[in-house]
C-alpha cells in the first residue's frame, strides 16, 4: 500500500484520480480560542459562511478566512449552519 501511495504522489499529475483517494486537504485558521477547520473537498460553495460573516470569510482575500474578525460564539453559530460539513471547529485550550 505504501509503495502504491508513493507512486500516486510521484505521478499525481498523470494519475490525479488515484492520488486524490489518498490525499485530503485540510486548512486550519486559528485564534486564541478556536480553530476553524475547512475541508475544501467537502465544500459545495453554498456561500452560507460568506453571507453570514462577510468580515470573516472573503474569497477575494488571502487568507480567505479571518476568524479574528468575529467572536467565538458567532463563529460556532455560523459553522453549525454549513450545509456540507466542510467547516468544523475545535476549541483551543
Amino acid at each position: 500500500m505504501l509503495i502504491w501511495f508513493q507512486i500516486c504522489l510521484q505521478n499525481y499529475k498523470t494519475f490525479p484520480i488515484f492520488a486524490k483517494k489518498f490525499i485530503t486537504m485540510i486548512k486550519e485558521y486559528k485564534t486564541d480560542e478556536i480553530t476553524i477547520i475547512w475541508q475544501p473537498e467537502k465544500c459545495i460553495h453554498a456561500g452560507v459562511c460568506v453571507y453570514q460573516l462577510p468580515k470573516v470569510y472573503n474569497v477575494k482575500e488571502r487568507p480567505w478566512c479571518k476568524p479574528q474578525n468575529a467572536t467565538t460564539e458567532e463563529l460556532i453559530a455560523q459553522i453549525k449552519l454549513c450545509p456540507s460539513g466542510a467547516l468544523t471547529y475545535k476549541l483551543n485550550k
